[in-house]
């Protein structure tokens, strides 16, 4: 669980920065869609981790 936490965290932190780069001129500017990709992929498979652990949770208890 602490996992999928940080991996939720260090995602938003990622979307957060391609958002900061994407408001200021960035020095390269194919940097920020790739932070923005990476950001939505870790987000992504956060979400999954979390509903891959409830669906095994609630199969355990029938």
């Amino acid at each position: 669980m602490k996992t999928l936490i940080a991996a939720t965290v260090a995602s938003a932190l990622l979307l957060a920065s391609s958002a900061t780069l994407a408001g200021s001129p960035p020095a390269e500017p194919e940097v920020v869609p790739i932070l923005t990709d990476l950001g939505m992929l870790g987000m992504a498979m956060a979400l999954a981790g979390f509903a891959l652990r409830f669906i095994t949770r609630r199969a355990g208890k029938s």
